[in-house]
């Protein structure tokens, strides 16, 4: 009889890559994640939602943020190409790990707050036995 299942070592299979997601950008004293925001040109727009125009009846334009506000609010992969200028300053790049889930990179000023974060953008309220461990790397 042969045994078909894959060789464990550390609790993972021979050749398993765990997927890694981040860094995650920082966020700011309201919550918001602080990534750059894309700035294009877009009609300017009154209190009623209707354009603004100008002498000549032509709709004036300004240069505007045209992300959506919950893109500021959920962390998607991606969004560490858009981490705002300065956002990661005094803090260190933390690689935290929770048993079988994707690892994470994230920003922080010490290895307990990295834990926090992680839970805070994952949603964890509670831990089975143990805390996630979060390790610094190499930014």
């Amino acid at each position: 009889m042969s045994d078909h299942t894959a060789p464990v070592v550390g609790g993972f299979p021979k050749n398993f890559a765990r997927r890694v997601i981040g860094p995650i950008p920082p966020r700011d004293k309201q919550g918001k994640l602080m990534i750059a925001p894309h700035l294009a040109k877009r009609v300017k727009l009154n209190a009623l939602g209707e354009p603004v125009r100008d002498d000549k009846g032509q709709p004036i334009e300004e240069m505007a943020d045209t992300r959506q506000p919950w893109e500021y609010k959920l962390y998607e992969p991606g969004m560490e190409n858009y981490i705002a200028e300065g956002a990661t300053k005094g803090l260190k790049l933390f690689l935290v790990d929770y048993g079988i889930e994707p690892l994470a990179k994230v920003y922080a000023h010490n290895a307990e707050e990295a834990v926090r974060v992680y839970k805070a953008e994952w949603g964890i309220t509670r831990c089975a036995e143990t805390d996630p461990k979060a390790t610094e790397i190499a930014a």
